[in-house]
């Protein structure tokens, strides 16, 4: 099963899913008016082609990180990619991407406060080999995080 050939039912199941990711597969196939086994094979099968993943998602500031910032970073001497790879073992680093033009990359880190993340950035990510410059850009509200997409298995 790819993306490409998703049919009206498997679209279904993945947007009861977006709307109430605690839903069961019986209450979904009462909804669309198929069986549970069936919505249960059309979830792993969905699964298994890293279309979907149910999954949770954490409240951070919550767990206490209340500072989020978004980190642009110029790559010299290696790719950006290496960069990235680097920057994404990072425990901070809830997001890192590779970009098309200036800055080479972008990353979001949490941080319970001002001083951890100014720790997270002098001693962890400025040490890491190849990142010419940065600038860290700090959130004070965020209005918008759609926690519906997300990269799913290995490219």
């Amino acid at each position: 099963m790819s993306s490409d050939i998703l049919d009206d039912l498997n679209r279904a199941i993945i947007a009861a899913l977006q709307e109430n990711p605690s839903r069961t597969n019986k209450d979904i196939g009462e909804t669309l008016g198929v069986s549970e086994p069936t919505v249960a094979n059309r979830i792993r099968a969905l699964e298994d082609a890293n279309i979907l993943r149910v999954m949770m998602q954490r409240d951070m500031r919550a767990l206490g990180y209340s500072v989020f910032a978004l980190v642009d970073l110029n790559v010299e001497g290696r790719t950006p990619e290496n960069v990235a790879e680097d920057l994404a073992k990072l425990d901070a680093c809830t997001s890192v991407s590779v970009a098309m033009s200036s800055p080479d990359i972008f990353a979001n880190i949490n941080a319970p406060d001002g001083a951890a993340l100014q720790r997270i950035v002098d001693e962890q990510i400025a040490k890491i080999e190849g990142i010419a410059s940065y600038e860290v850009n700090t959130a004070l509200e965020i209005v918008k995080l759609d926690p519906r997409f997300g990269k799913l298995g290995s490219e």
